[in-house]
């Protein structure tokens, strides 16, 4: 037992000076969880403490909370006491001579006050902790681990997130919902339509209130309505379009009707995503991320976690007995809220945020293309970036002067380049031509599997960059200096006006496209899964023999697979290059298809587990710039922590 606990404290041991060699305490020294409180470096070192005892005793069997915690201390001990040899020879010899990333910010962390010994207590009692958390209920581990590690990831990005939404916005909203649930539950309203219309006149109720509210002067300088650093958007409509106002404030309280009978995840993702709301409001309201604002979010996402860990159930159980009819009213009405909730975003987050979402969809529509091949068909196909540049290069050539544009006239002559397409006659072309490729690219993998594959598909796409970059072909691909001005698309409406026009200039805008995109693919995939193509390759992953035994056509379904896949990895290069107004090679690496990839594989081949990691693993850096260079660390770290997951699944007894 003991030695277990010795070993397992001592290589968390070696992953802490591991991270302090490579520089990443260093490179977090200047950023803050809690404003003036607690650095990144001393939230990092905590989790690391937790996690060495909650491991150290799970290893070990014991379900003993004393003897738990006692282990833990123990492992902590050990870590605490290495890391204090450390210091004494830090001070002793210059290790900048050897590992010059390595700082004394590690050591910083472990400094309370000045006080060395201090961080020695807190390493023990974090290992402690990580024991009481390995012996604890289920439950129980569940509340205390989702709320720590939530409240961890809102306050690394707390400073960006706390300039998106006003505390007045985000009271309205989660009042709509909430509010709903109690009215209808305290009518006693069983029916799922009449339990909508209660709730949906119980937010137009509120959306009145606020209304009078408003124009009682609570949208002044001083208003109640005025909380906060931040411009409210849904409740100004108070003033300036109250029916709209209460339109939506009644379609979002129609949805406290349908609380009590979400299938356990959408009942998941709405009271997340409620909680998510209310803490962001209410960072609104304080001068930074302080110690108040990291509170408010720890007894939110605490309790929230522990009200869903046995309502989720008795929602499902509720959502069961429903009748198939009501099931998809629910469903719909589910996904409803969904998509208004995106449409509405770009209204909230500001330009930062709506960037930040514009690359997050670009990924994920990556990702869904790269999902059918690996999850359907159990390929690993690392050249999707080829697919990508692929769509990027073919937009930009069609909508852009060059010698097949302008008929081969070099240089460039006025009026020579009649060829140059719009982006929406550019588009079903570059969708075409990459269904093309997709065909031509399945061929050769007919007969190989495993990782033959992979390497097969990884020289492809390297080839492709190479092709892109190569000075040979500089008058068609720019070679290193790639396609610049790549227009934006602009739709006319001669029905509104001559000069009428929709023009995708702007993030805010282009976001709309990048929304319609995901969800057009999101709808292709889940179809083509379900259709008689999707089983074919679903057996062909289970054994590709027995499938060829069955008469499943493998090459057919091959090249299926990969045009689906090369189509929607096309649309995203499209849209990214429109993004960029360019397509450059040095945007195609290998490292795109690996966080694709990489992503995929965390999503767990779940669509809404996707978007979580690709929100995770593409949006968190963007907000914490120092968390770019180790995007690929916390990549491969959650890809472990995903499979070990999956194979813990398989074997469950209930499977």
């Amino acid at each position: 037992m003991w030695r277990t606990i010795i070993n397992t404290a001592l290589m968390a041991l070696a992953l802490v000076l591991l991270l302090a060699l490579m520089g990443v305490f260093e490179s977090f020294a200047g950023h803050d969880l809690v404003a003036d409180r607690i650095n990144v470096n001393t939230g990092l070192l905590a989790v690391l403490m937790i996690g060495t005892g909650y491991w150290a005793v799970l290893r070990t069997g014991h379900k003993s909370l004393t003897l738990g915690m006692a282990q833990g201390a123990v492992a902590g001990l050990i870590v605490g006491t290495g890391l204090a040899a450390l210091t004494v020879l830090e001070r002793a010899v210059d290790l900048r001579l050897i590992f010059p990333n390595y700082a004394r910010s590690l050591f910083a962390a472990l400094e309370v006050d000045g006080l060395p010994i201090a961080g020695l207590l807190l390493v023990i009692i974090g290992a402690a902790l990580g024991g009481w958390l390995a012996c604890a209920r289920p439950r129980m581990r569940t509340v205390v681990i989702v709320g720590l590690l939530l409240t961890a990831i809102v306050s690394l990005a707390g400073e960006r997130l706390r300039t998106m939404l006003a505390f007045a916005d985000a009271l309205v909203l989660v009042a709509a919902v909430l509010s709903g649930v109690f009215v209808s539950m305290a009518l006693g309203v069983r029916r799922l339509s009449m339990a909508m219309l209660v709730s949906g006149l119980n937010g137009a109720a509120i959306a009145v209130a606020v209304i009078l509210v408003a124009l009682g002067g609570g949208l002044g300088p001083a208003g109640i309505l005025r909380l906060g650093q931040v411009e409210p958007v849904l409740v100004g409509f108070a003033q300036t379009s109250p029916a709209v106002l209460i339109l939506v404030l009644a379609f979002l309280g129609a949805y406290g009707g349908l609380l009590r009978n979400l299938p356990r995840r959408s009942y998941y993702v709405l009271q997340y995503g409620m909680a998510l709301i209310f803490v962001i409001g209410f960072s609104s309201t304080q001068p930074r991320w302080n110690a108040w604002s990291a509170l408010v979010a720890l007894v939110v996402f605490l309790f929230v976690s522990w009200h869903t860990s046995h309502q989720a159930e008795i929602s499902e159980r509720h959502y069961v007995e429903l009748s198939s009819q009501a099931q998809r009213v629910v469903r719909a009405a589910f996904y409803a809220l969904a998509f208004f909730g995106l449409l509405t975003l770009p209204l909230f987050v500001g330009q930062f945020g709506t960037n930040t979402l514009n690359l997050v969809g670009l990924y994920l529509l990556l990702s869904i293309g790269l999902r059918i091949v690996l999850d359907n068909v159990g390929l690993f196909n690392l050249g999707i970036v080829a697919f990508f540049a692929l769509g990027a290069y073919t937009i930009g050539i069609l909508t852009t002067p060059n010698m097949l544009t302008c008929g081969g006239a070099l240089p460039l002559t006025p009026g020579a380049c009649t060829g140059v397409l719009t982006f929406w006659q550019a588009l079903p072309l570059t969708l075409v031509v990459c269904a093309v490729f997709g065909v031509l690219f399945a061929v050769p993998l007919v007969n190989l599997r495993g990782d033959y594959v992979a390497i097969v598909t990884l020289a492809v796409g390297e080839v492709i960059r190479l092709v892109l970059r190569a000075d040979d072909f500089h008058p068609l691909f720019g070679a290193a200096q790639g396609i610049p001005s790549i227009p934006r698309p602009i739709v006319d409406l001669p029905m509104l006006g001559p000069s009428v026009q929709l023009r995708f200039d702007r993030e805010g805008a282009l976001y709309y496209l990048i929304l319609i995109a995901i969800v057009v693919a999101v709808i292709a995939a889940s179809r083509l899964r379900n259709s008689r193509i999707g089983r074919a390759w679903r057996a062909i992953r289970a054994d590709k023999r027995a499938a060829q035994t069955l008469g499943i056509d493998i090459g057919r379904s091959y090249v299926t697979a990969f045009a689906a896949s090369a189509v929607i990895a096309g649309l995203a290069g499209a849209l990214f290059a429109v993004r960029l107004y360019g397509a450059y090679p040095d945007s195609f690496t290998f490292q795109v298809a690996i966080i694709a990839l990489g992503l995929v594989i965390t999503g767990l081949g779940r669509i809404m587990a996707l978007v979580i990691a690709t929100l995770a693993l593409i949006g968190l850096p963007e907000f914490v710039p120092e968390l770019a260079d180790y995007r690929l660390l916390i990549l491969g770290i959650a890809i472990v922590v995903a499979m070990r997951f999956v194979t813990r699944t398989w074997r469950s007894p209930a499977l």
